[in-house]
């Protein structure tokens, strides 16, 4: 039944008095409110008498409820869109949203958070009154920045929205700003608006870029080969000029970053096209051997997955020791692009492959010759993962990870080359290795670490398994053998001595408060046993022996579940019961937490 009256929100929670709470605030009584505004019986004068008391609340508490009635008041407008109050909300949240933080009423200077809150509550009040002060807002302001500003909001609740677009057609139209075109580009991009006005500004900004610019200092630079990936796919006009830009910076010796973006961007927007297969050929030739030239190659081969002339002058990279940075970027990419690497020739393809092998194991010699510990560093990760997937099917690449294998001393390396082996590929002699690198390690903890990291990989491997047999009886940690005797259990049903671990560690105290009940060892031993014997034996010896009384309501919980009518479960409740009352008779009335997780637990029983 609607409430009479609007002013009978404002009393104060009757539940929550110490706190100074008020109904309105309540969060279940917002459905209410809504449903009360809707109200064909509520008279319009009494609606908007609520309305005014919002926007006119006088906390006393330095505006904290006032900023919160304000903002309720936007969110009831949805329901009450007639109200006489709706400009001036529409109005008041528009000042707020834009960074005027000064409210003559409260005398309060706003921070960044209330402009937020403004222009989120801006968003949920009626959709018209917002769009009309964003509207009056750009029709009445000549500062540039709150135009754009504006404008942008106005597209997120109007996105087609005229006024709005006129505004930033007029601002690329007429801005000398690099940085504020580049901007505009973005909204243009992000709403699908006037795209081909942005392409043609981004195509201006690209004449703009200078040789010795860089996009870290100047975003605009980066962003203008950024927004043409987005817009101008296909564009012929974009393909035409950064051709032109591409010439021009080579000519003058441009950052190498430049023209890499710039050959980027070309290989994203003028896929198969002719004009730039044309000019990528003929670049690979005017700077042949140069860091332009293997760029090109890339793009080529991007633009034109067939085009021979880009392959093969990749490949002539790897016999270039002057440029052994670009000859390792060009293996990289070759093996990387799966249509590149299948599309070369049996003999191309080992060639690329043999020098990656060889590439790794120089590096790994250096490393070993230089610094007291030698490891496969990140790039050549990169490296061993890619050999991995091209080993599936090529010989050289299945022999040069085992030959890896063979040669790596330190204990991490193996593992990350055994581990880019295809599962087929895993012969006796790689399995052999492992055994071996397993058995040199005499630290039990090393060993567990690295048997848990291959059976994330590979979660049968034989290796792993057998050293977590070892390993079970042997590790003192806890939680260690539990996650070993899980793993076993789950591996192989049968195993006597997994589920006689599992059935000691149903309960781990340190455990329990930390981790999920899917965790631990119950979810384990159910499944195995149908009948479920197997953890109420475990649960009824635990019950036995402990005197933790966490532990118990954990047992008895679960021996209930299992077995309703269980008679240890029940003798061990019986205890319980009597001392939760004698718990309440006795307990030091200063130091209730005891009593209170007994009571936590008792609510779940």
């Amino acid at each position: 039944m609607a409430i009479a009256k609007g002013q009978d929100f404002f009393a104060p929670n009757p539940q929550d008095i110490d706190k100074g709470n008020y109904l309105v605030f309540e969060t279940d009584r917002q459905a209410e409110i809504l449903d009360w505004l809707g109200c064909k019986n509520v008279p319009t004068v009494e609606k908007d008498r609520f309305i005014h008391s919002l926007i006119n609340f006088n906390d006393n508490c330095s505006g904290f409820f006032e900023f919160r009635a304000y903002f309720l008041a936007a969110k009831y407008l949805a329901a009450f869109p007639n109200s006489s109050f709706a400009d001036e909300i529409a109005e008041q949240l528009l000042d707020w949203s834009q960074g005027n933080f000064w409210c003559s009423k409260s005398k309060i200077d706003f921070n960044q958070t209330i402009a937020k809150e403004a222009d989120k509550a801006l968003k949920i009040t009626d959709c018209r009154q917002a769009i009309s002060a964003y509207e009056q807002t750009i029709q009445n302001t000549q500062q540039d920045e709150l135009l754009i500003s504006t404008a942008q909001k106005l597209l997120e609740l109007a996105p087609k929205n005229q006024i709005a677009i006129a505004t930033i057609k007029d601002r690329l139209a007429n801005s000398d700003s690099n940085s504020e075109l580049s901007y505009l580009v973005s909204l243009c991009s992000k709403y699908k608006i006037i795209t081909s006005i942005a392409i043609e500004t981004s195509i201006k900004l690209l004449k703009q870029i200078k040789p010795n610019d860089l996009p870290e200092a100047d975003a605009w630079v980066g962003n203008t080969f950024y927004y043409l990936n987005e817009i101008a796919v296909n564009n012929e006009n974009t393909i035409d000029a950064l051709i032109v830009f591409l010439k021009r910076m080579a000519r003058s010796n441009g950052y190498s970053f430049l023209i890499e973006l710039a050959l980027q961007t070309l290989s994203i927007i003028a896929q198969r096209n002719g004009n730039a297969i044309e000019f990528l050929e003929s670049f690979i030739e005017e700077y042949a051997f140069t860091d332009f030239n293997h760029l090109s190659a890339r793009a080529l081969w991007t633009i034109d997955p067939d085009n021979f002339k880009a392959v093969y002058t990749a490949l002539k990279f790897l016999d270039n020791e002057n440029r052994p940075l670009a000859a390792q970027e060009v293996a990289y990419c070759l093996l990387e692009d799966n249509q590149t690497y299948i599309n070369l020739s049996d003999k191309s393809l080992n060639k690329v492959v043999s020098y990656l092998i060889d590439l790794i194991y120089q590096d790994y010699q250096f490393q070993q010759k230089h610094r007291e510990r030698a490891e496969l560093v990140s790039m050549n990760g990169c490296y061993i993962n890619i050999l991995g997937k091209i080993a599936q099917t090529n010989k050289t690449a299945l022999e040069g990870l085992c030959f890896l294998l063979e040669k790596v001393r330190d204990e991490h390396s193996k593992m990350f080359i055994y581990l880019a082996l295809p599962k087929a590929a895993r012969s006796s002699k790689a399995l052999n290795i492992i055994y071996s690198l397993l058995e040199s390690i005499k630290d039990d903890w090393q060993q567990y670490n690295i048997a848990r990291k291959i059976l994330v990989r590979d979660p049968n491997n034989k290796v792993a398994l057998d050293i977590y047999h070892r390993l079970l009886n042997i590790l003192d940690d806890k939680h260690s053998r539990l996650e070993i005797a899980k793993k076993l259990a789950l591996s192989d049903s049968s195993n006597k001595v997994a589920i006689n671990t599992l059935s000691e560690l149903i309960y781990i105290p340190s455990l329990h408060n930390c981790l999920n009940e899917q965790e631990l060892a119950l979810p384990v031993l159910e499944p195995i046993d149908p009948s479920n014997r197997l953890a109420i034996k475990a649960l009824e010896e635990f019950a036995k022996k402990t005197k933790d009384r966490d532990a118990l309501i954990y047992i008895i919980k679960h021996l209930k579940r299992l077995d309703p009518g269980n008679d240890v479960a029940q003798k061990r409740l019986n205890r319980i019961i009597a001392a939760v009352i004698n718990s309440m008779q006795t307990h030091d009335r200063n130091n209730d937490t005891c009593l209170m997780n007994v009571a936590i637990y008792w609510r779940e029983l």
